[in-house]
């Protein structure tokens, strides 16, 4: 939903001017970013998306893209040079799926890892095998789901910051990079 200038000097500026006038508007659209465009008097126009609160807060403002965070030096390793092909694609997955806020609690269960396309389990485990080896990951925790008979590990990335879980008794740890003790 895009809002004219004339629209949205219509509905704001009586009320709220300035940022109120944005921040209520996006109160009104609860979780749909607006994108909300002003023309300057220097003729050119602005263009200021202005989203919800949860979305600010996650660090994801309108946009549903995520990042693998893989440091250069961890790329420089040895360590990361000597993986394999598979184990390569494996980490990058495992990166992808850590959003900032569960690094401890990654759950890379069967059905996420073949959405990246793993759908050996015998690659999968050899790829978790090879990254605690070197020191890339480390298993936190194991989970039951509604299967009694199944669990999954929690996995912890080492270059990033772990926060405390309460639920799983996972305490905060700061950055180990054990792939860097790797010989």
């Amino acid at each position: 939903m895009a809002l004219t200038v004339t629209e949205f000097a219509f509905i704001a500026s009586p009320i709220w001017p300035g940022k109120d006038a944005m921040r209520s508007i996006a109160a009104l659209n609860v979780g749909k970013p607006i994108t909300v465009i002003r023309s300057r008097p220097d003729g050119t126009t602005q263009v200021k998306t202005v989203s919800d609160r949860r979305a600010k807060l996650t660090g994801r403002r309108g946009s549903p893209d995520r990042y693998a965070y893989l440091p250069k030096e961890m790329l420089q390793s040895p360590a990361y040079k000597t993986l394999t092909h598979a184990t390569r694609s494996f980490l990058t997955a495992l990166a992808a799926e850590c959003n900032g806020s569960n690094n401890g609690r990654i759950k890379f269960t069967r059905e996420v890892a073949e959405s990246y396309g793993f759908n050996s389990a015998d690659t999968r485990s050899r790829c978790l095998k090879e990254l605690e080896t070197r020191g890339f990951i480390k298993f936190t925790a194991k989970v039951k789901g509604p299967n009694p008979h199944r669990h999954c590990d929690l996995i912890r990335l080492t270059w990033h910051q772990m926060y405390e879980y309460l639920d799983w008794n996972i305490p905060e740890m700061a950055p180990t990079n054990d792939w860097d003790k790797w010989c």
